[in-house]
């Protein structure tokens, strides 16, 4: 999959699909949780869903194997309570087990071991949603990580992110970063709304890595 800026608007063009399609949507646009948004995000991403449908009112104008994913969005209010991490994973699978592959990981006591696995994600073309806290300031938010970063010696700076709590990306393929600090077991968080004096410290604390199944005879 592809990100892009057209005229100040982020795009993608998913593997095998012709026609280029939103990629970010803030919260409020569809009304969910941020866990909602970020795998929204990311199935839009793979080419899997349309997150915009979502807000369809009739469910005979959707494609019939969007159907039954969308049904239980709404009977649910989609999740506006919010979902862990196991919660998304077992959503996915029951909807798209055949086209996706969802693996759900915990970073523990093995930070170097789990930032490798986000970025063999990253690295494999599957975007990847990352859950971040902050405990003092009592914070729990998912967000899509799109890519990353190294400085010149090779060692890993950090994670570009697309942020549904922040406002969509106008002049760069993400709207926000995760900067590792110290042994990498803590971040800065940073967006494009924010104010130097707004910089927090958080964890991430686990990862969703959604990837495409290749397609079987």
């Amino acid at each position: 999959p592809q990100l892009r800026l057209c005229d100040g608007e982020l795009l993608c063009k998913p593997n095998g699909k012709r026609a280029l399609r939103e990629v970010h949507f803030q919260q409020g646009t569809l009304d969910g949780a941020c866990g909602v948004y970020s795998f929204l995000m990311a199935l839009g991403i793979l080419g899997v869903f349309e997150p915009r449908n979502i807000t369809v009112d009739r469910m005979k104008d959707l494609p019939a194997k969007e159907q039954g994913f969308v049904r239980e969005w709404h009977k649910h209010g989609l999740y506006r309570k919010g979902l862990y991490g196991e919660e998304i994973k077992g959503l996915l699978e029951s909807h798209y087990r055949s086209r996706i592959q969802v693996d759900y990981v915990e970073k523990e006591n093995k930070t170097e071991e789990f930032l490798q696995t986000v970025l063999d994600s990253l690295e494999g073309g599957s975007p990847c949603i990352l859950g971040i806290s902050n405990r003092r300031r009592k914070l729990g938010h998912w967000v899509l990580s799109v890519g990353y970063q190294y400085d010149s010696d090779t060692d890993l700076l950090g994670f570009l992110i697309l942020d549904p709590g922040v406002s969509s990306p106008k002049m760069m393929l993400w709207n926000g970063m995760l900067n590792l600090v110290s042994d990498g077991s803590k971040c800065e968080y940073l967006t494009i709304d924010s104010h130097p004096e707004d910089i927090l410290t958080v964890e991430i604390e686990d990862a969703i890595i959604i990837s495409r199944k290749s397609k079987t005879r």
